[in-house]
């Protein structure tokens, strides 16, 4: 019953496609909200491999543009958009063969992993 998400790398930004199915239903023949955010969310998380950046997600803001539909092939794109010290600000969008659904912008912060070593101790 997983999302089946698969994420490929085009240049400096990454393109994830699935096609859900009934499971991830909410409106009729259209996919639950929080299955298209949680979407959003994991492709604008393979971006920071690409940054060489470990980072969280601080704020994810999405504009539901219409309903993404159920059995056809969903694409999100995500890429940097910004940065400023540990800020990276991130956009995306996901489309359809009928066109965009979603818009998302995100701000990630970056993780020093200096200080989870100190805080283990």
């Amino acid at each position: 019953m997983g999302i089946g998400l698969e994420v490929r790398r085009h240049g400096d930004s990454v393109v994830a496609t699935t096609a859900l199915g009934p499971a991830f239903e909410g409106a009729p023949g259209r996919a639950h909200g929080g299955v298209v955010a949680a979407i959003v969310d994991e492709t604008i998380g393979y971006v920071l491999p690409i940054l060489g950046e470990l980072a969280y997600t601080a704020n994810l803001n999405l504009d539901f543009v219409v309903p993404a539909p159920l059995h056809q092939e969903l694409r999100v794109t995500a890429s940097l958009r910004d940065r400023a010290d540990r800020k990276l600000w991130l956009q995306a969008h996901g489309e359809s063969n009928d066109g965009i659904f979603v818009r998302a912008e995100a701000l990630f912060l970056t993780v020093d992993l200096t200080k989870f070593a100190n805080d283990a101790s």
